[in-house]
């Protein structure tokens, strides 16, 4: 995973932590995370609900608009590390896609 600014970083971990309903002992906000840290914070989330509730795991990722033939995909792989794992990583390039298009557009709002 490539490195990201610092703002970019915290701004993920804000939308990570609203998207997917985390609380502060999943993400806290004062903390500065790695990506690599966010992803492996996010793929035992997605690990937890694809075990204990994965219906409402499929209702988050087409709230975050993660494309269905990507996660169906995801979800034919071998293992729940595995899963979890790709699911947490298109979850990842989608909020960062989000956080792009609002830098990109937030001049307009202005």
């Amino acid at each position: 995973m490539s490195e990201l600014a610092k703002k970019d970083l915290r701004d993920l971990s804000k939308l990570l932590r609203k998207d997917l309903a985390m609380d502060a002992s999943q993400i806290n906000l004062k903390k500065q995370y790695s990506l690599e840290k966010l992803h492996d914070i996010l793929s035992e989330q997605i690990e937890r609900l694809l075990d204990e509730d994965p219906a409402y795991l499929v209702n988050l990722l087409y709230r975050i608009d993660v494309p269905e033939i990507k996660f169906k995909r995801a979800l034919e792989a071998p293992g729940m590390m595995a899963k979890s794992e790709q699911l947490a990583s298109m979850v990842i390039e989608r909020e960062l896609k989000k956080i792009e298009t609002r830098k990109r557009f937030s001049h307009l709002a202005e």
